[in-house]
């Protein structure tokens, strides 16, 4: 998998993250948190490194081939910190709103501005709006041969940094999503006509330039982005991608979170014993890691996705975005139970490397769309998903050895009809699954299916309360809708789980095709849906065995086994 060793070359770029003279340490990442210091060295590191060119696509010269690739790249940088992974990968939205609609001069012109090292922030939300897309007051009205910009943009990355902007604006007094349109903003033209407000203190994140931006600026006629009155329906789509690529985001953070917890867990003694002998322990340890894996998965066939079945990109970024961060949060937390009273101390025998992720893991679930945000979104499709779900094959496209075509942006759409091919192979994944595991024992089988029978009885579940609840009920927000597209997006990550379970096997030796793993990661998220018995002890011990197995091949516990490194740089 190219993606991969992309991946493992950007880890051997960064160093050693032990190693506390070295710029992505994670002594110096904490550092400059504790500081609240700008990461400007860790930046520049990466411009060096050249991963700003997998943000262009490579028609602009770009090294931009799949998001599967972008998202392994940014998941090594969120290993060491989410500041600089975030504050980096930013430039992925606001080029995103330029790929999908920009005219061939702004592409053109905003490409050779990232290839050059330049980031581009968003400014979308709002003081007295927040995220909501048709609140938003910054208004940008016609005068002279362009656009006057007035009023004030909110809690944005970069703001006050980055030189370009793309600025969601209202262009028409009425309402509606047809009155707002996207400007890109070179602040070095306008430089008097834009004001930073001031960093804005948070519990984590906190070295990121999260600012604000006041505009009293005239802008050219060049700068409207595609067509006026276009701004609501592209950031949805764009967003679409920001928020697939969140979930590589959260995955970094619980790596580092669950490395650092097992090391500690293999050299600490407590009544005479490692603390990762005490079976309690090794609980939590496998259910972080399985539910780790399970979300490895879900984002990895989803960002094939955005490449294969762009239109579903709607739905399926909506799964990503809620359940990963949301996933990822409970791990840490079993993990800190694991951890003791280390977990809420900031100094001791590691830097406080795992408090800090803990922390700033909590943003993710509130950018680009927070998890009730994500939710109600979902909601709104499920009854279209639901009346035309057809029980198919397994996706042939969700194969992790295959090339994936370069995303066409046309084909992103603010529905996906009723499609999810996720979901419809859940039924083949199943029983592909229980053909696999026929040989094995008796206690592993039947620990898989009574969580495959929960998960199908789910399914089911699901289908009718979508089918029984009012279609006001959705529009308004309803409790109960909220609650069946969390339970969707459960049903959707196994189907994720054994879809990739059985196409990429040869991949997946020591985790998910080791059957104590599947039996573990399956009842995870048989759990979010109740009703179901613990495993047998022994499914957690020989998880444990598959979860040290895994770490002493490859040196971490990730989903996908590692091929040897063909090349020595990112091509």
């Amino acid at each position: 998998m190219d993606a991969l060793r992309r991946a493992r070359w950007l880890e051997a770029e960064l160093g050693d993250p032990r190693d506390p003279s070295a710029e992505f340490s994670y002594a110096r990442r904490v550092e400059d948190d504790e500081a609240e210091r700008y990461p400007s060295s860790a930046l520049r590191t990466l411009l060096e490194a050249q991963v700003h060119r997998h943000y262009v696509p490579r028609p602009l010269g770009g090294q931009l081939r799949s998001f599967e690739d972008v998202g392994a790249l940014v998941r090594v940088v969120a290993r060491r910190d989410l500041t600089v992974a975030i504050t980096h990968a930013i430039s992925l939205l606001g080029t995103a709103v330029v790929w999908l609609s920009g005219d061939a001069a702004q592409q053109r012109r905003l490409a050779d501005a990232v290839l050059d090292g330049e980031r581009v922030s968003v400014a979308l939300t709002e003081p007295g709006s927040g995220s909501d897309l048709l609140a938003m007051s910054v208004a940008a009205r016609p005068r002279g041969d362009g656009y006057h910009l007035t009023g004030e943009k909110w809690l944005g990355n970069g703001l006050d940094r980055h030189r370009f902007v793309v600025v969601y604006a209202r262009t028409e007094d009425r309402g509606g999503p047809r009155g707002f349109s996207h400007f890109l903003v070179d602040k070095q033209a306008v430089a008097g006509g834009v004001r930073a407000s001031g960093k804005i203190p948070t519990l984590g994140l906190r070295g990121a330039d999260l600012n604000g931006l006041a505009f009293d600026a005239q802008l050219p006629s060049s700068a409207l982005i595609g067509a006026s009155g276009s701004g609501f329906e592209v950031i949805l789509k764009a967003l679409q991608v920001s928020r697939t690529i969140c979930g590589t985001l959260s995955l970094g953070a619980l790596d580092t979170a669950l490395d650092t917890v097992l090391r500690f867990a293999l050299h600490r003694r407590i009544y005479g014993k490692q603390v990762a002998e005490l079976p309690q322990s090794q609980k939590l340890l496998v259910e972080s890691w399985t539910e780790m894996l399970v979300c490895d998965s879900l984002t990895g066939l989803e960002l094939r996705g955005l490449h294969a079945v762009p239109a579903q990109a709607s739905v399926h970024s909506a799964v990503v975005k809620y359940l990963v961060p949301t996933l990822a949060e409970h791990a840490m937390q079993k993990l800190s139970v694991v951890y003791g009273a280390r977990y809420y101390l900031r100094n001791g025998d590691d830097p406080g490397i795992f408090q800090k992720m803990y922390r700033d893991n909590l943003v993710v679930s509130l950018f680009d769309g927070s998890t009730q945000v994500n939710l109600f979104s979902l909601s709104h499709q499920l009854r279209s998903l639901v009346i035309h779900h057809r029980a198919t094959e397994m996706p042939s496209w969700a194969a992790c050895a295959r090339e994936p075509a370069e995303l066409d942006w046309s084909k992103l759409s603010l529905s996906a009809s009723g499609q999810d091919s996720v979901l419809a192979g859940f039924d083949a994944g199943c029983a592909a699954l229980r053909d696999a595991i026929g040989h094995e024992p008796d206690a592993t089988r039947q620990a898989i299916e009574i969580s495959l029978v929960r998960l199908t009885q789910g399914r089911d579940e699901l289908f009718e309360a979508v089918r029984r609840l009012s279609p006001g009920a959705f529009a308004a927000g309803d409790p109960e809708a909220f609650e069946l597209a969390r339970r969707y997006a459960v049903i959707v990550a196994a189907a994720a789980v054994l879809i990739d379970r059985h196409l990429n096997q040869a991949a997946l030796t020591g985790t998910l095709a080791h059957p104590a793993v599947m039996a573990v990661a399956l009842h995870r998220l048989a759990a979010q849906l109740g009703g179901v018995p613990l495993l047998p002890s022994p499914c957690y011990r020989d998880c444990f065995a598959a979860l040290l197995a895994r770490r002493e091949q490859d040196g971490h516990c990730g989903l996908y086994v590692t091929q040897p490194e063909n090349s020595n740089a990112v091509t």
